[in-house]
């Protein structure tokens, strides 16, 4: 059996950072494994159903950590894909939400899938669900994402949307 550890970061593989055309389909930089990684098929999937996208200038950064807010907005695409009401909420937010203080720390570009795992979801009473383990305002954007963070988010979506 391996070893679990769980204050490690969640980092790419370093090979991720070129383009290629595998299997007649060109993979954008923004997700462009080396064509014979044993993961290119996961990301060119992710990333032709816009879950990851890259760093807005088309480049991956496979050897860097990812932030918090960096995989809130996986994890909220994700979630959005998975839930026809997140979705719909997603596509409804107004600016006024994402000006929330909750919020007001983290770049544009991930408020609103920030808002949606932490204030979007409704229980079966109408009241609010926050999926993340603490209030977004409480955690810092820009801070790397723990192993046990990334498992507490995914367990939370999971068993809120009634898949586990």
């Amino acid at each position: 059996a391996g070893t679990y550890r769980v204050v490690s970061t969640v980092t790419d593989d370093p090979n991720m950072n070129r383009g290629v055309r595998i299997h007649g389909v060109t993979v954008t930089a923004a997700a462009a494994p080396v064509s014979d990684a044993w993961y290119a098929p996961a990301v060119i999937a992710l990333s032709n159903r816009g879950m990851v996208k890259g760093d807005g200038n088309g480049l991956f950064h496979p050897e860097e950590a990812v932030s918090h807010q960096e995989f809130f907005t996986v994890m909220g695409r994700l979630f959005a894909w998975l839930n026809s009401g997140a979705h719909d909420a997603l596509t409804e937010v107004s600016e006024a939400e994402l000006s929330l203080r909750l919020l007001r720390e983290y770049d544009d570009w991930a408020k609103a899938q920030t808002w949606l795992l932490s204030c979007a979801a409704e229980n079966s009473k109408g009241g609010t669900v926050n999926l993340l383990w603490d209030e977004p305002d409480l955690i810092d954007p820009r801070g790397e994402t723990t192993r046990d963070e990334a498992a507490a988010v995914l367990y939370q979506m999971l068993n809120y949307l009634g898949m586990l």
